[in-house]
């Protein structure tokens, strides 16, 4: 599934010695400045969704990650490949086979390929009419409304829902999305757009991120996990890009050679699953506890705290770690 980049690796490696000489030195630089809320660089902590907790929600149950720049990015729309990539990650990033859709990526480099044979797997999606799925089209309010009820109905919740629609532009709503959408609205999923007139459902608005965001979180707070009876471990693999939260410390490792090499550990608050590359094969990690931090932009002054951690991740070839966990690279780390 993914596949060892050889010639990449061997660079990262010796860039991985390499720091390993100069560690002490990166340790001792001054820190820089944090990002305003969550690791998220636009985000000052007033926005609604700050002020909700239902994007701290999200970070610290691995439902968002950021925008690759490192923002969130909150009143962007949100593409049908970005909706259904945070579904399965709510699902615990389960693998499923399912028929390709002819517009989608599914190699190593795809962020959603994964996700969205999932999702059609499990009838979370079907694609349009003529075979496509779109993964690059703006998803609708109306449309998100019916994946997250379609997803909620394959792992066993009853989703009939009244059907009926409190909302001035109800009969606005397209034919077979009233009942998923009645249903989130009866979950307290979606509550509408609030006018000076009332509510409305905006069906065929196109849905932004903060949107996403207080959806997903409480359809997993408040249906996923009860529905599952547990909250499904995270599963990740090499290169993936990962937000994950819980303690930092500071540990050391004995080298050969070198002495004493200091490091910091982030003790995960749940446990997760890595799927790593290891040159020969592919070897899962699960109920992992601990990953080690790896980075020369930004070490942890503060230890014992609880952070969030924006990195990808990576196996750690010159440690014991590398049977225990994995490291995470090109991180940057911030207090909860």
């Amino acid at each position: 599934m993914h596949a060892l980049r050889t010639s990449s690796r061997l660079t990262f490696f010796s860039a991985l010695l390499a720091a390993l000489a100069a560690l002490a030195v990166v340790l001792s630089a001054p820190a820089p400045a944090l990002a305003a809320y969550l690791g998220f660089p636009d985000v000052g902590g007033q926005e609604w969704y700050a002020q909700d907790g239902t994007l701290r929600y999200a970070v610290e149950h691995g439902l968002i990650t950021g925008n690759a720049d490192g923002s969130f990015g909150g009143s962007g729309t949100v593409s049908r490949a970005q909706a259904v990539t945070v579904i399965w990650r709510a699902a615990g990033r389960p693998s499923a086979w399912s028929a390709s859709f002819p517009d989608c990526d599914y190699s190593d480099q795809s962020f959603y390929g994964d996700a969205v044979r999932w999702a059609r797997a499990e009838g979370v999606v079907s694609g349009y009419e003529d075979g496509r799925f779109g993964p690059g089209d703006p998803v609708t309010r109306e449309q998100l409304a019916k994946m997250v009820a379609d997803y909620a109905r394959s792992i066993g919740a009853d989703v009939s829902g009244s059907g009926s629609l409190p909302f001035v532009d109800a009969a606005q709503v397209s034919s077979g999305f009233e009942s998923q959408l009645a249903w989130c609205v009866e979950r307290g999923i979606i509550s509408g757009e609030q006018r000076a007139d009332g509510a409305y459902a905006n069906p065929q608005g196109l849905a932004e991120r903060c949107q996403l965001v207080k959806i997903m979180a409480i359809a997993h707070r408040d249906v996923i996990v009860p529905q599952l009876g547990y909250e499904p471990e995270p599963v990740y693999h090499t290169d993936d890009l990962v937000m994950l939260t819980g303690v930092v410390r500071k540990d050391s490792w004995q080298h050969p050679s070198m002495g004493s090499t200091p490091f910091y550990v982030l003790y995960l608050d749940r446990p997760a699953t890595f799927v790593m590359d290891e040159g020969s094969g592919q070897t899962r990690y699960t109920g992992v506890t601990e990953v080690q931090i790896w980075d020369g932009d930004y070490y942890p002054v503060t230890t014992d705290v609880p952070v969030v951690v924006r990195a990808s991740v990576f196996v750690n070839p010159l440690t014991h770690w590398a049977r225990r966990s994995c490291i995470v690279i090109d991180s940057t780390v911030t207090p909860l």
